[in-house]
Parts: structure tokens; C-alpha cells; sequence
């Protein structure tokens, strides 16, 4: 019965009821796979903010954060002030630069400056 059935439909119509559920468990199984093989996210402390110098043209916005342990190229404008805390988070070969800055309410600023593009998001939180 499911055989006739199954000559019955037009092959066309057969071709996808077998290659579209195939593709999208390759398709599941790829992006799982890539999830739980994923890097291991990696904190480390890159010194203190010594300077940050602003370089500006008509095709993009780089920014020179120049810590106690080195130098580092920011996409985009970066804020911060001479002392604050930066760090580094790397996941394989994506990176982000975090800097804590604290204001005279003592309220602690962290900005996190996407070292791949110029992306950014800040947090606050009070002491």
C-alpha cells in the first residue's frame, strides 16, 4: 500500500521529500557541531590604559590603546582615561579589548571594544 502509494507521486515531489530532510540535518549537525566544539572563551589582563591616540581618515576609525604590557589596534573610537583597567577575552580568532573605568561616584564602567570590527557595548555597575 505505501508503495503504490509512493510511485504515485510525482518524482519531482519524491526528489524532495528526501533531499530537504537530509539537508537540514547536515545543516543541524554542522551548527551544533561548530557550537560545541567552539574555543574556550580566555580572560587576560593587559595592563593599564597608558594612552589612547585616535586615527582618523575617510575610510575608516582606528584607535592606538597603548597599555603597561603593549599596544593594541581598536576598531572605531575608544574611551577611557590614563590607569583604567584593560583585559583581553579571546575566543579562537575573535578578540575584545574591556576597559574599567571608574567615574568620582565610584561607579565602575566596563567597555568592551570588539578587536574585529567596531562593535561595542558597555556595562556598569556601582560599587
Amino acid at each position: 500500500m505505501l508503495v503504490k502509494k509512493w510511485k504515485a507521486i510525482d518524482p519531482t515531489v519524491r526528489d524532495y521529500l528526501i533531499a530537504v530532510p537530509i539537508a537540514l540535518m547536515l545543516v543541524a549537525l554542522v551548527i551544533l557541531g561548530d557550537y560545541h566544539y567552539s574555543p574556550d572563551k580566555v580572560t587576560r589582563p593587559a595592563g593599564e590604559v597608558k594612552s589612547l591616540v585616535l586615527h582618523d581618515s575617510a575610510f575608516s576609525t582606528i584607535t592606538t590603546l597603548e597599555t603597561t604590557d603593549g599596544w593594541y589596534q581598536l576598531e572605531g573610537a575608544v574611551s577611557g582615561a590614563k590607569g583604567d583597567v584593560v583585559s583581553i577575552q579571546a575566543q579562537g580568532a575573535y578578540r575584545k579589548a574591556c576597559i574599567a573605568s571608574q567615574d568620582r561616584r565610584r561607579v565602575t564602567i566596563f567597555a568592551e571594544y570588539d578587536l574585529n570590527s567596531n562593535a561595542q557595548s558597555v556595562k556598569s555597575r556601582d560599587r
